[in-house]
């Protein structure tokens, strides 16, 4: 009494004068051990979409050659992009267009430096999301490369330190 699940795949292989199916082929594939992997993988990032949230964090890559990048659900978020999810892609333009004016400068001169001298770093820059509102954000990448070690992607997290900034100002105010 096992619950196994199946992927069923038919050809025709001939037919008569009519057009009707004489002869069929059949494929029956047990399928269990994929649909418990698919599962497992849709709770992880039912998770992680939970954890990003509760820390206000994202994750992100960015392929080097292609100058697009993908965005977790988390980093939508942070940019003001509630309804999205990560497989949306994501370009230059996109993240420059929220990026924080007087940060624009100090931003490109940080990838052109992660792409020159491939080596982790980290960053801060404030950002207007798509509901107006102004964010500061800290972030880490890390770069990947192919066999041949050329780079290939940055690997990165960004947190929204809103609120902490806002909260250390106070204090300060107050001393």
């Amino acid at each position: 009494g096992q619950r196994v699940s199946t992927y069923l795949r038919a050809t025709v292989l001939r037919r008569d004068e009519t057009g009707a199916p004489t002869e069929a082929m059949v494929v029956i594939q047990d399928v269990t051990e994929r649909e418990r992997l698919l599962d497992q993988l849709r709770r992880t990032e039912a998770l992680l979409s939970q954890t990003e949230e509760s820390l206000l964090f994202g994750s992100w890559e960015w392929n080097v050659a292609t100058r697009r990048g993908t965005w977790s659900a988390g980093l939508w978020r942070i940019f003001g992009y509630d309804n999205r999810t990560g497989s949306e892609p994501v370009t230059t333009d996109l993240f420059f267009g929220h990026l924080h004016p007087d940060d624009r400068v100090a931003m490109e001169a940080t990838i052109r430096r992660a792409i020159a001298h491939p080596e982790p770093f980290e960053f801060a820059y404030r950002i207007t999301d798509a509901h107006g509102n102004a964010r500061s954000l800290e972030g880490r990448a890390v770069p990947l490369f192919d066999e041949k070690g050329h780079l290939v992607r940055l690997v990165g997290n960004t947190r929204d330190v809103t609120g902490e900034r806002a909260s250390a100002e106070r204090f300060e105010k107050q001393e």
